[in-house]
């Protein structure tokens, strides 16, 4: 998340994690899925990203599992 803007939002469920990751794709948009937000929209890739030493934008973030959705809520989403 390296410029905005920036939208957090908090999605529950069975298997909420994995059916967003689904969704969101592979990490690097060059190989991302066809159907998928990163697959469909994404136009840079971690071979640039690297070559001109700079974060890849890749569009989306999703949680990768249960401890990092925790930490991710509570920064987002902190409990008053």
């Amino acid at each position: 998340m390296t410029r905005g803007p920036v939208i957090a939002i908090r999605i529950g469920g069975v298997d909420a994690i994995q059916a967003v990751r689904d969704v969101t794709g592979y990490t690097d948009p060059e190989k991302a899925e066809k159907g998928t937000i990163r697959g469909d929209y994404g136009t840079d890739s971690l071979a640039n990203s690297n070559e001109e030493e700079r974060a890849c934008e890749n569009l989306v973030h999703a949680s990768g599992n249960q401890q990092e959705a925790r930490v991710e809520l509570e920064l987002w989403f902190p409990e008053k």
